[in-house]
């Protein structure tokens, strides 16, 4: 009963967004910023663990081919198994560049970052598991489609290399991937 009222109320709000804002070709431009938060889930490259994670996202356009944007992530859990880790939270900052046509928007970038980790005490038999701050690199590919000026729909690919070189040395490397529903401003006219 919940899930109709929800499409009820997002059907009667994008009907009442005017027509020529709905089929404006000029979304992704000059003082677009977009932002989305949702659930990401990952497979580790090295051992097949899966992991997920809030992931939260804020993104600057420059133009319509180039953007700055930033990513955290929040270790949530294991899918399976398991954790090798107490957590294993993540931010990411980097530029962004764009394939645009309309409203598709396809992206690819280089972002590093870090990682605030921790090893689980128990799967590695440690009296003390002592935190660390590593460095990461990340390659993001990406396509976000806007439905209209102020939301989106994005999917999103990330792979991630780095190590926890604390205790024990872990791999961190990992593939996530992330989707939904986000929200996007234009700050210039």
């Amino acid at each position: 009963m919940e899930t109709k009222r929800l499409i009820i109320i997002l059907f009667v709000f994008f009907a009442a967004i005017p027509e020529n804002a709905r089929s404006q070709n000029e979304i992704i431009k000059a003082g677009l910023i977009r932002t989305q938060a949702t659930i990401s889930f990952s497979d580790m490259l090295n051992s097949g663990n899966s992991y997920f994670y809030l992931h939260g996202n804020m993104e600057a356009y420059f133009n319509s081919k180039i953007s700055f944007c930033g990513d955290a992530y929040a270790y949530m859990g294991a899918l399976n198994g398991v954790s090798d880790f107490a957590y294993n939270h993540n931010i990411f900052f980097g530029f962004l560049y764009h394939l645009t046509q309309k409203q598709n928007d396809t992206y690819l970038g280089f972002q590093p970052g870090m990682a605030f980790t921790r090893l689980n005490e128990n799967k590695f038999l440690l009296t003390h598991s002592q935190a660390g701050i590593n460095p990461e690199f990340s390659l993001v590919l990406g396509n976000n489609y806007y439905i209209n000026p102020y939301f989106h729909f994005f999917v999103q690919g990330r792979l991630i290399v780095g190590s926890h070189n604390y205790n024990v040395h872990q791999n961190l490397s990992e593939f996530r991937f992330s989707a939904g529903l986000g929200f996007n401003i234009n700050t210039l006219k």
